[in-house]
């Protein structure tokens, strides 16, 4: 989580867009099966709208720039 949080700060000072919260997976061995899938139900919601929250973002930075 620190490692993250670090990552974040030091984007946002190289004028990096940083959107969303963060989103900490711990005990990542009990959240996906033995194929890489992703199966603990209230992580993959949680991703979902993280990635949302980007799309959405990227949809109005490609509006302004092209207005």
């Amino acid at each position: 989580m620190w490692a993250q949080a670090d990552l974040r700060k030091t984007l946002g000072l190289a004028g990096a867009r940083v959107v969303g919260d963060e989103l900490p997976v711990t005990r990542a061995q009990d959240k996906f099966n033995s194929q890489g899938r992703l199966i603990d139900t209230e992580l993959h919601q949680r991703l979902r709208l993280l990635l949302e929250t980007l799309a959405d973002a990227i949809t109005k930075l490609a509006t302004a720039t092209a207005a």
